[in-house]
């Protein structure tokens, strides 16, 4: 009578990965220059003083009062003289420690980033570590800056190279685990973007933070690659909750409705949901939720998904079914109206019953009809009295009859109750986000 039930299969909004991060990682390369301005600072401060960790680093009189002459020009932001002095410094002590041949090579690069030569800062750089004069916390720094210059230079493989070692080497920044997201989007290496975003995502929300829209595009693609359906669903709740819109709302109840526990009888209060949020496009839906709750026997609720379609120029189009779908309005809308009259005489006859089952359908009728607080205390009643199969439901039911009428914080706290079991608690999330 009311046509074939259609689950909505909405195509994934995340089809690639590729590029998903663009501007995600930009911090590395943006705190580039306040990196090596610290690293200078320190550099200068072993010129001047030596470094008390080991009596043989140690920098002998030929270089420093050279360096000390390079220092002041980096200070002085003559970075041309400082370069062709530190060139002067090399060709005079070819003979230099390993000691001193490190504080030389950190101080070119950072006149090389100066200059803008950033082939010649990787270079230093790189020779700085080979000395193996760096300390752990050097090393590090290090790393960051080649990491840095890998991204300005867009050389993404060497940028993922360094950042990788910076963190093998102890170092816990964002903008490294950015980095190695994004090289590896670069060359299609799903499994190193899902989890470095495994502990970028979480560590921005335990901040307070949003994390960023395209790192968390960037995990449902990925998770979507590889196929990975639980990762690309939480990628999905999470997009809902930071960055909603109609395309990740149907996407994400889409998947809901097709979790492997998802059970049948969740249907109806997930097309609630798609209304909910602005999310139901197809005809199908409209009319496929309409049936479904017919069948639950209520038929202002049916009545709801149907007007709904019609007003949003779904429904009732010629050539599309749309004199059917006009026959289905009106039949259903007779079928409420009668409904509607029933709702008083079936909660005065339940207020005094001790049949808990008889209360739940009594306050499900109220609910669907508007008639809020009757619902919430027929629901409550019901569930003081013991439910069977039907007790999960009724929490949600009445969770939502809370949200309409205006108790929002009690029916978060009804939501958060519910069971881990046939998709329920997952429904009741998705509830709580679009409640909010």
């Amino acid at each position: 009578m009311f046509g074939h039930l259609h689950l909505q299969h909405a195509r994934p909004v995340f089809r690639s990965a590729h590029a998903a991060t663009r501007g995600s990682a930009a911090g590395l390369s943006a705190v580039l220059a306040v990196v090596l301005t610290v690293v200078l600072t320190v550099v200068l401060t072993l010129v001047a003083h030596g470094p008390a960790k080991a009596q043989a680093d140690t920098l002998g009189p030929q270089l420093a009062t050279p360096l000390r002459a390079v220092q002041a020009l980096l200070a002085a932001g003559n970075a041309q003289d400082a370069m062709a002095t530190i060139r002067d410094i090399e060709r005079k002590v070819p003979d230099r420690s390993l000691y001193e041949t490190y504080l030389l090579e950190r101080l070119k690069a950072a006149a090389a980033v100066a200059l803008s030569d950033d082939a010649s800062a990787v270079a230093a750089l790189e020779a700085s570590l080979k000395t193996g004069k760096a300390s752990v916390e050097e090393r590090r720094t290090v790393l960051a800056q080649l990491a840095g210059l890998g991204l300005k230079t867009k050389d993404l493989e060497a940028a993922g190279r360094w950042a990788r070692a910076h963190l093998e080497a102890g170092g816990q920044e964002d903008s490294a685990r950015a980095t190695i997201v994004r090289a590896a989007l670069a060359k299609g290496d799903c499994q190193s973007v899902v989890e470095q975003l495994a502990v970028l995502v979480p560590a921005a929300e335990q901040r307070g933070e949003r994390p960023p829209e395209a790192q968390l595009r960037a995990s449902a693609a990925c998770h979507a690659k590889l196929g990975q359906d639980l990762g690309y669903f939480r990628d999905l709740q999470r997009l809902v909750k930071y960055y909603p819109s109609k395309a990740y709302w149907a996407d994400l109840i889409a998947r809901l409705q097709r979790l492997p526990d998802f059970a049948d009888r969740l249907l109806l209060d997930s097309f609630r949901l798609m209304l909910h949020v602005g999310a139901m496009e197809d005809a199908d839906d409209f009319t496929g939720a309409a049936q479904l709750a017919m069948r639950a026997g209520l038929p202002a609720h049916a009545l709801r998904f149907l007007k709904a379609g019609f007003e949003a120029g779904v429904l009732g189009k010629e050539g599309t079914g749309g004199a059917s779908q006009r026959q289905l309005l009106a039949r259903v809308q007779a079928e409420a109206d009668a409904d509607a009259a029933q709702v008083l005489p079936l909660s005065r006859q339940a207020e005094g019953a001790r049949d808990a089952r008889q209360k739940l359908v009594a306050g499900r009728a109220a609910w669907s009809h508007g008639r809020h607080d009757l619902a919430i205390a027929l629901i409550e009643q019901a569930m003081a009295l013991g439910l069977n199969r039907e007790a999960d439901e009724a929490g949600l039911h009445l969770a939502l009859a809370m949200a309409a009428s205006g108790r929002r914080e009690d029916a978060r706290k009804v939501l958060a109750g519910l069971p881990e079991r046939d998709g329920l608690a997952d429904l009741a999330r998705l509830w709580m986000i679009a409640l909010r």
